[in-house]
């Protein structure tokens, strides 16, 4: 099956030329749910050799049960992620000719794959997004709620930029306030755990205006 995932590659390119370092999808198997969630390398991440991007299913039923795979267009890398552990994790009988298995489950699965990032997101598939996206940028996850932006300082003379997942995280769960900012790089957005700290755009917009006009 050559190239069954080539929606996967039409998806890469338009993630990378609207700014996503991640996307997500609904996925059911054998009557179960699944988020998964689409990731792009990081400039600094171990890239396998052949690797396209990483998959990584979560049963909806059960968030903290989940399995990352590398992807290119032709299916899994089974070298780095063998099939018995996906036929594990999918609660899949064990068969003599697990490339059947393996054959039907990439047929079902390229169903489910799109071709664009869709930013009509479930609720649930923005908090597991959202709390990936912290976890890469070494923050709490269970920091969802808004409470302000900040301009990033200058470190050794070198400008710093808000990163790309603070940037993918104000996307999913702020587009209001986001849309304030997108375009000043030097900006990024401030989060709390608490439901209460959360403030309305035109709170942030006119905190931070204050700061700025009193130094």
């Amino acid at each position: 099956m050559p190239h069954v995932f080539e929606n996967l590659r039409t998806l890469k390119t338009d993630m990378e030329t609207k700014g996503w370092i991640m996307d997500s999808f609904l996925f059911q198997y054998k009557r179960v749910q699944y988020i998964v969630l689409v990731k792009l390398y990081t400039e600094n991440e171990r890239k396998p050799q052949y690797a396209l991007l990483k998959l990584e299913f979560i049963r909806q039923d059960n968030l903290d049960s989940r399995l990352l795979i590398p992807v290119n267009a032709n299916g899994f890398m089974t070298d780095i992620v063998p099939i018995g552990n996906i036929r594990t994790f999918f609660g899949v009988e064990y068969q003599e000719n697990l490339g059947v298995f393996i054959e039907q489950f990439y047929e079902r699965l390229a169903g489910f794959i799109p071709i664009e990032v869709t930013e009509n997101k479930s609720d649930v598939q923005r908090r597991v997004m959202a709390a990936n996206l912290s976890r890469y940028d070494n923050e709490n996850p269970n920091k969802i709620y808004c409470i302000g932006i900040k301009r990033n300082p200058f470190v050794d003379g070198v400008q710093r930029h808000r990163s790309i997942f603070n940037d993918n995280k104000t996307r999913l769960l702020r587009p209001d306030v986001y849309q304030e900012y997108a375009d000043e790089y030097i900006i990024s957005f401030c989060y709390s755990e608490n439901a209460e700290d959360e403030k309305t755009k035109e709170e942030i917009m006119r905190n931070f205006a204050a700061r700025h006009y009193n130094g």
